[in-house]
């Protein structure tokens, strides 16, 4: 505690043994009213982030199919290049015996 010690005795009882008047304040009881509101907006918040955590379930799955996708697609493009390749190997090839004829 900032401003006293309080300590519990065996019997239960607690027992301030020292007080700073400067770091003292009224004692402030808070009424139902004032937990009803927190806990409206604990609820509130609650059910922000449970929308959120849905939304972000949401994005995670879109991409994941982004993705798989991109993957997709890169192989057939790894495939359409290595058939160029193959066929630019096989012309060149072509070219090369016809000239040492």
């Amino acid at each position: 505690m900032h401003g006293e010690d309080v300590k519990q005795e065996k019997s239960g009882r607690y027992v301030i043994s020292k007080i700073v008047k400067e770091h003292n304040h009224p004692l402030i009881v808070a009424s139902s009213k004032d937990h009803d509101g927190k806990d409206k907006k604990i609820q509130e918040l609650s059910s922000e982030l449970n929308q959120a955590n849905e939304e972000l379930v949401l994005c995670r799955e879109q991409l994941c199919a982004i993705m798989a996708s991109i993957e997709e697609h890169t192989d057939r493009l790894s495939k359409t290049i290595d058939g160029a390749l193959r066929n630019i190997k096989e012309v060149e090839s072509r070219d090369h015996c016809s000239h040492n004829l």
